[in-house]
Parts: C-alpha cells; structure tokens; sequence
C-alpha cells in the first residue's frame, strides 16, 4: 500500500507531512503507518537526517504560509494545541457519545453498502494485510471516538479504506 523505494518513501512522507498542514487532525491518521513503515524499511542515515530534514521543511513551509496569511509569526499547529486541547474550545462546538461515529458515522459512509463492507471485514480477517489496514482503521477510529467534538467528515481519510472492504465483500458476495 506504500511506495517503498527510497526517493519515493521520502517524497510520500513530505506529501503526508502537506497533508497534516492542511487539517493537522490528519496527523493522527498518518502517524501511527508512517512510524510503522518508515522503522522498517529506510536506513539508519534516512533517521537521522533525511526523515527530520523534510519534517523540519514541512513545519517552516507551514510557518512560513501561516505567518504570510495573519501578516504575523504564526505556528497554527500550536495554536490548534492551545485552543482545542489545553483550552477545551472544541466541547462549546457540540459533545457527543464516544460511539457516534459506530452508530452515525459509518452508517452515513457507508449507506447502502454497509452489508458488503461487513462481508469484505469478515474476508479480510484472514489475511495478514488486511488485519493492519484493519488495525490501522481501528486505531483511527478509537482515537476519533475519544475526542469530545466529533463530526462525520474527520473520518473522510478512512473512506478510501471503507470502499476497499467494501469492493471486496461486493465481488465475493454478490
């Protein structure tokens, strides 16, 4: 599921690292993979200096764009740090039941194809690759599940992994 040449990992993680840049909640979706993935397959010089020079271009493009866009030093990541977390502004934005996203979210993901995704689940429980992407998604989901303010739209990384099982339970069981 992941590029694993060397030029193309490190270009997949600045992608990522862009892709948190733009809604930092998708660091809690990239996280825990890009740990996994790149402990394993990149050298001891990739940890050391290639892997932290392109997480630090990633974090001074994103200074750089915030603190031109507020005419001011900005680092937006903090300030979401500061706000959400340490100053709880999210909960005035709504509370929900830690299984909001089981019993609204997936069913509006899913709608009508929630049996095939079921079904593709129950194939997938067999196979070793499928049980990471499955853990990966049940991570995801926990970790969504723990936050007070939840909203079906921060599960939308998580889709193209929901038609995946979904695509499978549809062609084995149709």
């Amino acid at each position: 599921y992941w590029p694993f040449k060397e030029g193309i990992s490190l270009f997949a993680l600045g992608v990522v690292g862009m892709a948190c840049l733009i809604r930092i909640t998708a660091l809690q979706f990239w996280l825990l993979p890009c740990a996994l993935l790149f402990m394993e397959r990149l050298s001891w010089w990739d940890h050391m200096f290639r892997v932290p020079l392109i997480v630090s271009g990633v974090v001074m493009v994103g200074v750089a764009v915030d603190s031109y866009f507020y005419g001011r030093f900005t680092v937006s990541w903090w300030n979401f740090w500061v706000w959400n977390v340490l100053k709880g502004v999210s909960s005035h934005y709504g509370r929900e039941s830690a299984f909001y996203h089981v019993t609204r979210s997936f069913p509006l993901m899913l709608n009508t194809s929630l049996i095939y995704f079921l079904f593709g689940v129950w194939r997938a429980a067999s196979k070793s690759e499928s049980r990471q992407v499955l853990a990966l998604m049940g991570g995801y989901l926990v970790l969504s599940s723990l936050q007070g303010h939840k909203e079906t739209r921060v599960l939308a990384p998580m889709m193209p992994l929901l038609v995946i099982f979904d695509g499978d339970g549809c062609t084995h069981y149709t």
